[in-house]
């Protein structure tokens, strides 16, 4: 208990106003001096005895949707988000495959980079997105993100040489991945709160699935329609 609180205890007790000159002489001159000062502030001592009463800020539990067409919609768009995304990036062993076969000058080593930016990209591109979703709002992130995701399979059909690769299917797609994944993941959040959780997990079981058939669809397509066909199918 600090001096405050004592001073506050002793005058708020019985008969205090007339022992309160008393009471008032036996503390030194500079403590009730600050005592002065917290009156002129408008400051006052709680006694910790008093229950406080705490008010929150938080959005009421009954605001959220938990369910309706609109939030399941959001559900089915954020998943389908994520399979694409991370589908498209767990499958790029089958393409690499691909590249052995028609650029055998070029080392397991540096294809399997393209891989990588395709993973590195998505998650470092989703820290500035999330920023620049604070002036914007969530909707035309995930919309230019999906455009430029789409885009970059688009441009995998036309390109030509090995550093292409690096630029399209790694920079590029991973630049379209990033804006667009994190703002889906989170944007469930705004209608649903018990169920959080069950969409969560739909979200996340989509994009593992996805890394199964993806791969499936891709080696499918190659070996039918040819490799730039199928990226064209693809996107």
């Amino acid at each position: 208990m600090t001096t405050s609180d004592i001073i506050s205890h002793k005058l708020s007790t019985p008969g205090a106003d007339s022992q309160h000159d008393s009471n008032a002489s036996s503390f030194p001159q500079s403590t009730l001096d600050t005592l002065d000062k917290d009156k002129e502030f408008g400051l006052s001592v709680v006694d910790e005895k008093q229950p406080l009463e705490i008010t929150t800020s938080n959005k009421d539990i009954s605001d959220y949707p938990e369910g309706g067409t609109r939030a399941w919609l959001v559900c089915v768009a954020a998943s389908t988000i994520l399979s694409f995304s991370f589908g498209m990036v767990n499958s790029y062993g089958i393409y690499q495959s691909y590249y052995e076969t028609t650029y055998p000058h070029v080392s397991s080593n540096t294809l399997s980079l393209i891989g990588s930016m395709q993973s590195c990209f998505t998650f470092i591109f989703a820290i500035p997105s999330t920023v620049v979703m604070y002036y914007v709002g969530p909707q035309p992130l995930v919309f230019v993100g999906g455009f430029i995701m789409c885009l970059s399979y688009f441009m995998l059909s036309l390109q030509n040489d090995v550093w292409e690769l690096f630029v399209i299917q790694g920079l590029m797609f991973g630049l379209g991945s990033g804006m667009a994944y994190v703002h889906a993941t989170n944007v469930l959040y705004q209608y649903f709160h018990k169920k959080k959780a069950l969409v969560q997990g739909i979200q996340t079981a989509c994009a593992a699935i996805a890394g199964v058939y993806w791969p499936i669809g891709v080696r499918g397509l190659i070996d039918t329609v040819g490799y730039r066909w199928s990226n064209r199918v693809i996107e």
